[in-house]
């Protein structure tokens, strides 16, 4: 066994035999003495790339296609090309001018100040790649035909995107970057990636079996059985998928409410489905000047790259009332919650404003960002702003900066908004209720106020039904509503809130767990099966979901025997998904019969008509009555010897009718 230290681009464990890519080795020409004819081949291909973006873009996750978006933009960018078609005319091919053009730019990148701009360098090399392969007619490199992990110098985006996650276990590579988007997309797709790698070929190409622990930063030449038998366990914590969730969502996202780039860290290691409400105005504060363009996209885009293609709604800025920033001159007023605050601030001062819808929309190519007005309390001011957004997109445009508009919503936390929701509706992408405005100005009870806290009730009778009048003027345009004030992790009004068809609660990072528990809690009561014990389940096996509807075997699929489901097994363990009692184990081993703490019936079976296997592969030495608990290692049964005997190898849990 050997030992090898890497660094983690994407967490997670994988195990089986490696595949070598060497990407150093290239076979192209790299002069031309037709550097005419070059460019019209250039160009040619050039013309196909929209196509094939359009084929990664339709397959890809929606977290992913942000990243893909922007990357399809570089491609277009006329001074990146320009450039490359003057490689030519020099006597370069077409493949050596893309690698040399953004190798030359990538080290110039290398050497800037800013940090961000640094890590974009990995961007351009990327650019440079695609563009070679895809030129050489190759752009396809990575899809083993077997399950391998596949070792290589380096990985895009793209690439990954469009690699056979059944047959790609991981990726390990000599070079990479955390930020990298080769990062951001691999631990979307679920696919475990360590870089920073750089073994002996020879002995790389020598090793039977590989097991790569991406997030303990080690890559495992021929592991021991020790070694092998912990990481396969982690594996299975890791993995082990949560059946009712995959079955039966809620349909309600829990989200983050969050002040700087860093909290969104916070957010992802509390659950956070995304952020719902990213507070801009924590930029301003304690700062003698406004923080310029520059900086608010770098925390933008910061922000959208950490979150990894999870939305980020960004709300424009909310100074005024009990939020004052010294770097802007606000007249004292004598009732600010009611003066001039918010949009209000932000309308009045075009240039202020216009800076930072000019940061979101550069940001908005990084990641799933989209922008959210404050206090709106007229049909006006959301056209007003709108057309802000406009102005702003037109000037990056005109400069040749990337942007892009994303979705626009408002909050609503004013009486004005919820009495005027159907209409606002109409001009809006979604709706986000700020409940904690919304019961300030409904109850007339200020929520700083000293001696106030009797009068401000967020979950007042009042509020709850101009919450309700929103979100069905909502449901009427068809856009989504969320909630982003207090009362969106509240124990006692989330109920009601996913009631009234809220699609989306955002808080405080600590409070998801809860709100999330809270939400199955309420899926499993409102099922049409007994979804309570359901939802504690794990799965049977380590390996991929499958729908019951995709089992092939009408036995199953049909539900006849009831609710099930699959999982395509990566390796022969079999789990106890439920803590109970051992009811049956048949003689041919292929099937395991518990009855769950809770009463109820399941069966776990072993492959599709296993019987006739009499037991070979199999091994289990439970017996009716035994007491199993929750993961614990209950069968082995081996997928290889089930599959040479042409027979399929998916293990099946199905709650007995």
């Amino acid at each position: 066994m050997k030992i090898l230290s890497g660094k983690t681009g994407a967490p997670g464990i994988a195990i089986g035999p490696v595949m070598l890519r060497e990407d150093h080795v290239r076979v192209f020409n790299t002069e031309t003495a037709e550097p005419a004819q070059e460019i019209k081949r250039f160009d040619a291909a050039l013309a196909v790339l929209p196509d094939r973006f359009s084929d990664l873009l339709s397959s890809a996750a929606p977290e992913n296609r942000g990243i893909l978006e922007a990357r399809k933009m570089m491609l277009e960018d006329p001074s990146l090309l320009d450039a490359i078609r003057a490689g030519i005319r020099s006597g370069k091919t077409a493949e050596a001018a893309s690698l040399s053009v953004t190798e030359e730019k990538a080290a110039a990148l290398e050497k800037n100040e800013n940090e961000y701009l640094r890590s974009r360098s990995a961007d351009l090399r990327d650019i440079g790649r695609f563009l070679a392969d895809h030129l050489s007619g190759r752009p396809d490199r990575s899809c083993p035909d077997v399950p391998s992990v596949i070792f290589a110098d380096e990985i895009t985006p793209e690439e990954i995107s469009a690699a056979d996650r059944n047959n790609v276990l991981a990726y390990v590579t000599r070079k990479g970057s955390p930020a990298s988007h080769a990062s951001i997309v691999a631990g979307n797709c679920g696919i475990p990636y360590l870089y920073g790698v750089d073994p002996d070929v020879a002995v790389l190409r020598s090793a039977a079996l590989v097991a790569v622990d991406a997030a303990e930063g080690k890559l495992i030449l021929d592991p021991d059985e020790g070694t092998l038998a912990e990481l396969t366990r982690r594996k299975a914590e890791d993995t082990r998928v949560r059946i009712i969730r995959d079955v039966s969502e809620t349909g309600i996202r829990v989200c983050a409410n969050i002040g700087s780039p860093e909290d969104a860290k916070q957010a992802l290691r509390y659950g956070a489905d995304g952020v719902g409400l990213f507070r801009t105005e924590f930029l301003f504060m304690k700062k003698e000047t406004p923080p310029d363009e520059e900086e608010q996209f770098e925390a933008y885009r910061s922000a959208a790259e950490y979150m990894q293609g999870k939305e980020v709604i960004i709300r424009t800025l909310d100074l005024g009332a009990d939020k004052q920033a010294s770097c802007l001159t606000l007249a004292p007023e004598e009732n600010p919650a009611l003066g001039h605050r918010a949009i209000r601030v932000c309308l009045d001062r075009p240039e202020l404003f216009r800076t930072q819808l000019r940061a979101i929309l550069r940001a908005a190519v990084y990641g799933n960002i989209k922008i959210m007005f404050p206090m709106i309390a007229s049909i006006g001011e959301i056209d007003d702003a709108m057309e802000q957004v406009r102005l702003a997109a037109a000037g990056l445009n005109a400069e040749g900066i990337p942007c892009r508009i994303p979705p626009v919503g408002i909050m609503v936390e004013t009486p004005a908004a919820a009495v005027l929701s159907e209409e606002l509706a109409r001009k809006a992408d979604f709706f986000s209720i700020g409940t904690n405005d919304l019961a300030q100005y409904t109850l007339a009870a200020d929520r700083t106020g000293k001696d106030m806290e009797r009068y401000y009730r967020p979950g007042d009778e009042a509020v709850l039904r101009l919450i309700r009048m929103t979100a069905e003027g909502a449901k009427k345009a068809g856009i989504p509503v969320g909630i982003c004030g207090e009362i969106g992790g509240d124990p006692a009004i989330i109920p009601l809130l996913a009631e009234m068809g809220i699609s989306e609660l955002s808080m405080s990072p600590a409070r998801i767990p809860k709100a999330k528990q809270i939400l199955a809690d309420l899926s499993a009561v409102s099922a049409d099966e007994p979804a309570d014990e359901f939802e504690a389940f794990g799965a049977p096996a380590d390996g991929r979901l499958i729908p019951m509807e995709q089992i092939p075997d009408p036995a199953f699929s049909s539900g006849v025997l009831g609710k099930c489901i699959g999982i395509e097994p990566e390796s022969g363990n079999i789990y106890a998904p439920v803590s109970g009692t051992v009811t049956m184990v048949a003689d041919t081993l292929h099937a395991i019969g518990i009855r769950s703490d809770g009463g109820h019936e399941i069966l776990i079976h072993i492959g599709i008509d296993t019987v006739a296997l009499k037991g070979k592969g199999f091994t289990c030495s439970l017996k009716a009555g035994a007491r199993v608990e929750k993961n614990d290692l209950i069968m082995t049964a081996d997928p290889d010897v089930i599959r040479a005997a042409g027979l399929n190898a998916t293990v099946i849990l199905v709650l007995l009718k």
